[in-house]
């Protein structure tokens, strides 16, 4: 026997799926979890064949799914690794494969264009897990879990992008974190290292003692999850004006001096119209703080040494910013140059900034001199 009043039943929310929307069904305990045109995308736990697409998302709902919106991807290579957003495609990666699709998905009745067919554009470069990939303004880079980091290009090219980093290539990596305002990429590795991709210029850095078990963000500041060590731990968030050394553990700003090294490549005149000694090398910058300023050169492709240095002061550089030293060696077919910036100790804003380096050639005499002919 009814109870409820047609008004009190009329007046009740109707039942979700009324109009055709599909049923909700949360899948259980998906591995790997991704996100793709502001939608979340989930790997099958039990079909490695099968991805979870999030319906139609809706202002203050949460995400839901349903068993009748899947995607199919290629079952070979194992379960999924990785799903990572590339602009307006989709990038599943596997231990050795990747797969990708694009569209806008479906609306909450499974109508819409949907995804397209996964494609798999590599058979032999993959990525050990989520922790491994990134995605960036170039594409998405990944360790490949012993064959280096790898670009995935925003045209679905792959380019080994870590060949100047490849000697930390066995070394497993804890997280890659995308810094917009640094313009950086950071693997943290497990051996307390992290590698730093400078993405204007194509550079890579490392970072020595970082002992830490996760680095993320916080709006747009690096976070670092530090391990802990005597009474250091917690997480330390990235601070672009103070450096704090950390030596065995424990901060020591009062005794840290930071060298500031720039090393040029070999510079070669011979072919500048007879350009064959560089006499002085002259230099601006930016003054930070009271600092040694050393100037090593090399000559003729020697590695293996730097026969001339120099030592300047800043206090005998002056300001603005400039000096000069001269270059001792005679004709030399190549100089290469390696300028270090020696902070005193407690320095927390840089012993300087260099901003120009300009070079004075000389010419090499050509032929020898003839005396002027007599008249008749």
């Amino acid at each position: 026997v009814r109870t409820v009043s047609d008004t009190n039943l009329l007046a009740r929310s109707l039942l979700y799926t009324t109009g055709g929307v599909l049923p909700n069904a949360m899948p259980d305990g998906a591995p790997v979890v991704g996100k793709f045109n502001d939608r979340i995308i989930l790997s099958d736990p039990i079909d490695e064949g099968s991805l979870f697409v999030q319906k139609t998302p809706i202002q203050g709902a949460g995400p839901e799914f349903s068993d009748e919106l899947t995607l199919p991807i290629s079952a070979a290579g194992g379960a999924v690794t990785a799903i990572v957003e590339n602009v307006d495609k989709c990038c599943v990666f596997k231990e050795n494969s990747i797969q990708v699709f694009t569209g806008e998905g479906y609306t909450t009745s499974g109508s819409g264009g949907g995804y397209s067919p996964a494609e798999t554009i590599h058979d032999t470069l993959g990525c050990p897990g989520p922790w491994a990939a990134v995605s960036t303004k170039l594409g998405v880079m990944f360790d490949s879990g012993g064959q280096g980091i790898w670009l995935l290009g925003r045209d679905l090219q792959i380019t080994w992008i870590g060949e100047a980093v490849d000697s930390f290539k066995d070394i497993q990596v804890q997280r890659a974190l995308a810094a917009p305002d640094q313009d950086e990429v950071r693997f943290l590795l497990t051996n307390d290292t992290t590698l730093a991709y400078t993405l204007p210029t194509g550079t890579w850095a490392v970072f020595t003692d970082t002992p830490c078990h996760d680095i993320g963000l916080a709006g747009a500041e690096p976070i670092w999850l530090r391990k802990s060590a005597s009474n250091i731990g917690g997480v330390y968030v990235e601070s672009d004006t103070v450096f704090n050394d950390f030596m065995n553990g424990v901060i020591n700003v009062s005794a840290a001096n930071m060298t500031m090294t720039a090393v040029t490549g070999w510079l070669n005149l011979a072919g500048l119209q007879g350009y064959m000694r560089i006499w002085r090398v002259l230099f601006t910058g930016d003054y930070g703080d009271t600092h040694t300023l050393l100037i090593d050169a090399g000559y003729d492709y020697d590695e293996s040494t730097y026969p001339d240095d120099f030592a300047l002061t800043s206090a005998n550089i002056g300001l603005p910013y400039d000096g000069q030293v001269w270059l001792r060696r005679g004709y030399s077919k190549s100089v290469r140059l390696k300028i270090r910036a020696s902070s005193s100790a407690g320095d927390t804003v840089g012993p300087m900034s260099l901003t120009g380096l300009s070079l004075e050639v000389g010419i090499l005499p050509r032929g020898a001199r003839m005396k002027a002919s007599k008249g008749a």
